[in-house]
C-alpha cells in the first residue's frame, strides 16, 4: 500500500465508476442511475484533487504490478454541521477489485488512512454508502462503522 500518485490517476478515476456499474447489478434507483458510467474529464479532474490536496488522502494498493484497490477520505465538516464537532474526517471511496475482496485489503487501507487522519488531529472518521449497496454496509460494519444517519429521497417527477 502506498500513497497515490499522479500515475494512479486514472484507476483511481475508473474506480468512480466502478462503484455504480458494481451496484446496478442489482436494484437501480435514480440516485445510482444517475451516476456516472464512464471515466470523462470531470472525473479525472475530481479524482486528482485527492492526490495534490494536503487535507485530502489517496491511498492504492498494488498486487503483482497491478494496482487492485484505492481509498479517497478527505478532511471536512461533520455531516451534522449542528454537531460541535470540529472537522472529521471523511472516507469518501474505498474500492477493491472484486476478486480481492475478503483479502483484508479494505482493512488495511482504512487503518492507513485512521492513520493519517489522527496525525492530522481528527478525531472522528465518517462514511456513507448507499443503503442498497449492502456489500459496504457489511464490510464499513466489520470495520467498526456504526450509522447514525439515514438519507432518504423522493422524486417529484411523473414517470
Amino acid at each position: 500500500m502506498r500513497h497515490a500518485s499522479a500515475s494512479d490517476l486514472e484507476f483511481i478515476a475508473e474506480s468512480f465508476v466502478k462503484i455504480p456499474r458494481f451496484m446496478q447489478s442489482g436494484e437501480t434507483d435514480a440516485y445510482i442511475a444517475a451516476l456516472p458510467t464512464q471515466v470523462d474529464d470531470s472525473i479525472r479532474e475530481l479524482a486528482s484533487h485527492y492526490i495534490c490536496d494536503d487535507d485530502r488522502i489517496a491511498l492504492v494498493v498494488e498486487s503483482e504490478g497491478q494496482l487492485i484497490a484505492c481509498l479517497l477520505g478527505e478532511i471536512r465538516q461533520p455531516s451534522l454541521t449542528a454537531a460541535n464537532l470540529g472537522d472529521v474526517g471523511f472516507i469518501s471511496i474505498c474500492w477493491v477489485e472484486p476478486q480481492f475482496r475478503n483479502s483484508g485489503c479494505a482493512a488495511k487501507l482504512v487503518s492507513e488512512a485512521e492513520e493519517w487522519f489522527c496525525s492530522r488531529g481528527i478525531e472522528l472518521l465518517e462514511v456513507s454508502y448507499m443503503a442498497k449497496n449492502e456489500t459496504a454496509a457489511n464490510v464499513w460494519q466489520q470495520l467498526g462503522f456504526e450509522p447514525f444517519r439515514v438519507s432518504a429521497y423522493k422524486s417529484l417527477t411523473d414517470d
